[in-house]
């Protein structure tokens, strides 16, 4: 028989092999054993949420989010030696948004599974019953909410080894004393009990029958005069039993009696294990468990490119998140590629016509390299601190470090070299003096009202200044500046409708008023608006 369960045993590992990818089915290297995982099929629009009890944890009551994957329910296993024939195979069942009490239910499914099919293999039909009827065997349904008490954590019973207890009871004058220890699994559970009268200085000891037998135990003990008794009774795990122990003095001063296992607490097989620590790691293990496996199901499809109208697998391309609009990662580098190299790093967005999706760094460094993502990251700094009022640029030209400017003040001190620069000129810091940089110069003079620093001296200083007075004139006169970032901007040609090539912000050319994104030519088309008769 021995052999034929070995054989038996070898052959169905063998099959879950063949049939189920590692991630489901694993098995153990040693002992006849293994990992099983099994991932549910949710329904739709499936929403979860977690509710804390703890104070501790009361910011993440509210906490609720729409999942299409949950982490699976892992069964880890071993085969004894009695497997298939007689024994049932020894396993442990976890699950990290399950309840003890559910995973406990299941166990009971499992075990009655094996029941059904004594003598014959069972863990191909385990593992289609956790995957198929779950949901329904524990009637969850969306919303499902999983409910978190003592800090949201659960503290389990481990299968190696039992908790333990000891109580002593003294009577004022009799000065008994008794102790109780549960025993590890390995002796399946007996009890010593030791009781000491004060005048017999007697012991006794007891041991409860294993469970196997499902005995019950009750003896009294009692001294010459009847002073003292003890009665013990245990009851089998089906009837939810109870330890009451009562230890009464000659004239009933003192009485213990102690109930254990509350219904609550026996109702949960110590083979159901919540592996999670705390709140925190669950919301942390769903949300990173569901956004890994979508990924895997995005890569295993085929999705139609836009661009190239080709078909090409989920993981030769690039979704964006926001719009949901998926194109080859071929199309979509080129694309980025040019907006790069013409520093456009604000338009590196969905190709989509009129769709605002923006790219995340992550997607554009996998697609363009490192060397343009250099560029992207490098542009992309500088632009978006040209777009804030408060940094300016060290005016050294081997420096170039943005610099903090203090509110109301006029002086930068920049943090990489040391220099203390005037924010208005950009020359050297001059205190209370009157700023250089503002003073008006007459082109047509000899010299400069104020000729300032040594380069701008001379005849090549006065062609200098007067070149530079010319630019700002000309700049005043055929550019306007954007009404968000304030860039000089000209126009050539086309209508009135305007867009910065600093920040990519719309506006209109005649009264200067931000334009949205969507619809911008709607500003034109109002019959109120002062534009709509000129454009």
């Amino acid at each position: 028989m021995a052999r034929e369960n070995q054989e038996a045993q070898e052959d169905e590992l063998l099959a879950l092999s063949s049939i189920y990818p590692e991630d489901e089915f694993r098995r153990a290297d040693s002992a006849p054993g293994g990992e099983i995982q099994v991932c549910l099929e949710l329904p739709p629009n499936f929403r979860i949420s977690v509710k804390c009890n703890s104070a501790s944890n009361t910011m993440l009551e509210g906490f609720e989010n729409t999942v299409s994957f949950l982490p699976p329910i892992v069964l880890d296993f071993e085969l004894p030696p009695g497997y298939p024939s007689t024994t049932s195979p020894i396993f442990t069942l976890s699950c990290k948004w399950l309840s003890p009490e559910q995973l406990t239910l299941l166990c009971q499914g499992l075990d009655n599974l094996w029941e059904e099919n004594r003598g014959s293999v069972v863990l191909f039909a385990w593992m289609q019953f956790l995957k198929e009827e779950t949901l329904d065997y524990l009637n969850i349904k969306s919303p499902y909410e999983v409910q978190f008490t003592n800090n949201g954590m659960h503290t389990l019973m481990e299968v190696e080894e039992e908790a333990s207890l000891c109580i002593a009871a003294a009577a004022p004058e009799e000065e008994a004393s008794l102790w109780i220890a549960a025993a590890a699994p390995e002796e399946e559970a007996s009890l010593w009990i030791a009781a000491a009268a004060p005048e017999e200085e007697a012991s006794l000891c007891i041991a409860a029958a294993a469970p196997e037998e499902e005995a019950s135990l009750c003896m009294a003990a009692a001294a010459p005069e009847e002073e003292a008794s003890l009665c013990f009774a245990a009851a089998a795990p089906e009837e939810e039993a109870s330890l009451c122990i009562a230890a009464a003095a000659p004239e009933e001063e003192a009485s213990l009696c102690i109930a254990a296992a509350a219904p609550e607490e026996e109702a949960v097989d110590r083979r159901a294990i919540q592996d999670v620590q705390s709140v925190y790691d669950l919301i942390r293990h769903i949300l990173d468990f569901d956004e890994s496996q979508q990924k895997k199901c995005f890569d295993s499809k085929q999705f139609l490119c836009d661009i190239c109208f080709s078909e090409k697998l989920g993981s030769d391309c690039t979704y964006f998140k926001d719009c949901s609009h998926v194109y080859c990662d071929n199309c979509l580098r080129d694309y980025f590629e040019i907006q790069i190299r013409d520093g456009q790093v604000h338009a590196l967005n969905c190709p989509e016509p009129k769709c605002t999706s923006v790219a995340t760094p992550a997607q554009v460094k996998k697609l363009v390299g490192e060397e343009l993502f250099s560029r992207y990251d490098r542009l992309l700094l500088k632009s978006t601190l040209e777009m804030m009022t408060d940094v300016v640029y060290c005016p050294r030209p081997s420096c170039q470090t943005p610099v903090m400017q203090e509110p109301g003040g006029t002086m930068g001190i920049c943090t990489s070299c040391q220099y203390a620069f005037c924010t208005l000129c950009m020359m050297t810091y001059h205190g209370l003096s009157k700023c250089k940089g503002s003073e008006p110069m007459d082109p047509t003079s000899e010299e400069p009202t104020d000729p300032g620093p040594k380069r701008n001296r001379g005849k090549a200083g006065r062609l200098r200044k007067i070149r530079e007075q010319e630019s700002k004139t000309w700049i005043t006169v055929n550019c306007k500046k954007c009404p968000r970032c304030e860039t000089n901007i000209q126009k050539e040609s086309g209508c009135n409708k305007m867009a910065c090539s600093k920040c990519g912000q719309y506006f209109c050319w005649i009264c200067m008023k931000c334009l949205p994104e969507v619809n911008p030519y709607n500003h034109y088309r109002d019959s109120n608006s002062p534009c709509s008769k000129i454009s």
